[in-house]
């Protein structure tokens, strides 16, 4: 890893999605908004930093799910978007509500989204960075 990299991510949280799905996009696009403090950073699953993380970090593939990187440890599928949300300071209040749930249960419903994204909310060829405004472009890692 180079070392301007490893300086952007320190104290920040790395999210990896499916740039495909425009569920996990406009989610994405979401977080943008939302996260003022700029405590999240991205990654599209077809990344070379996402290839790094492949040989690094116990992620398996194929990917049909969304993963978060904070401090060295991986989060998936409802641990990741709690985590995404907890990085939030409104948002984060309210991730209690959602996990009274037992982790199996929550994750039952993630899987059930997650398979039916594409038939349910469509994909899109289009590069979520190419619709970004420069300044939110920084947010990326390649």
């Amino acid at each position: 890893m180079k070392a301007p990299l490893k300086q952007t991510i320190i104290g920040k949280t790395v999210v990896v999605f499916d740039s495909e799905c425009l569920l996990c996009s406009r989610f994405i696009r979401f977080m943008i908004r939302v996260d003022r403090k700029e405590q999240l950073l991205f990654t599209d699953s077809k990344s070379s930093y996402f290839d790094f993380l492949l040989k690094t970090q116990k992620i398996e593939t194929p990917i049909e799910t969304i993963y978060v990187l904070i401090n060295g440890k991986v989060f998936k599928k409802s641990e990741a978007v709690l985590q995404i949300f907890a990085s939030s300071v409104w948002w984060g209040k309210c991730t209690f509500l959602i996990k009274v749930l037992p982790l199996t249960w929550r994750d039952k419903l993630y899987d059930w989204v997650a398979k039916n994204r594409y038939q349910w909310f469509g994909k899109t060829d289009v590069c979520l960075m190419d619709e970004l405004p420069t300044n939110r472009k920084r947010r990326f890692i390649e």
